[in-house]
């Protein structure tokens, strides 16, 4: 039997308010923080002894 190979490319467009975007952008920014923070810890960083803040803005 053979084996094909398929390549799809799907492009997709859609509108979204700014309010839903700054909160979805807020809580990938904040998602991600929370990753750096477990790798720190696992690291062995102080990570409650460490301060870090979240900024994000319009271009």
């Amino acid at each position: 039997m053979a084996v094909k190979q398929i390549e799809l490319s799907l492009k997709l467009s859609i509108e979204v308010d700014q309010a839903l975007l700054d909160k979805l952008t807020q809580g990938l920014a904040e998602q991600y923080v929370r990753m750096i923070v477990e790798e720190l810890n696992r690291d062995g960083a102080d990570v409650d002894r460490t301060s870090y803040r979240i900024s994000y803005g319009k271009g």
